[in-house]
């Protein structure tokens, strides 16, 4: 049985977490730690407390991932005093942390489902413009087979009152 980790490693280890999945999904995250993916999930819920083992895993294989994210990423950790759950022994004042979400995501999520609407009206577009020429071409044709008719008529008009047409 592997030893629990500390809280701090383990709040710590869910917001690494939070910001890995911004890159991949839960079952990736799992097959690449070789763990199902239900007990990511309790881990990342807070079900179930990881273990040192499991964290030193984590942090073997993303830790690096994860600092370069780190600095990549607008990432923000807000820490907030707990006066509730002060330490008793020391007397320092407990911390919250929590990741904040940042206005890039939100603009990265709406720039996508705008641009997906965009490329369908685009194609949509693309395909009237292609209907439009089919028709003028169509209708540039028709437009010549009765110029054609229309002078072959006078021909045969002119030709049957006797009278010629000088071409």
């Amino acid at each position: 049985m592997t030893k629990s980790a500390s809280d701090e490693r383990i709040r710590l280890f869910q917001e690494d977490l939070a910001l890995l999945r911004k890159m991949y999904k839960n079952w990736q995250i799992a097959k690449a730690l070789e763990i199902d993916p239900t007990n990511l999930s309790s881990y990342r819920s807070g079900k179930k407390p990881p273990g040192n083992a499991f964290l030193d895993k984590f942090y073997k294989t993303f830790g690096t991932e994860i600092e370069e994210m780190k600095k990549k990423e607008p990432y923000k950790t807000v820490k907030e005093e707990d006066p509730a759950n002060d330490d008793a022994v020391t007397g320092e004042p407990a911390v919250i942390r929590h990741i904040v979400p940042d206005d890039k995501d939100d603009h990265i999520v709406t720039l996508k489902k705008q641009s997906s609407h965009l490329q369908k009206n685009y194609e949509r577009i693309e395909e009237d413009l292609r209907i439009a020429l089919e028709n003028d071409n169509l209708h540039a044709k028709n437009y010549d087979r009765l110029i054609r008719t229309n002078e072959k008529l006078v021909d045969h008009v002119l030709a049957t009152n006797g009278q010629s047409t000088d071409k």
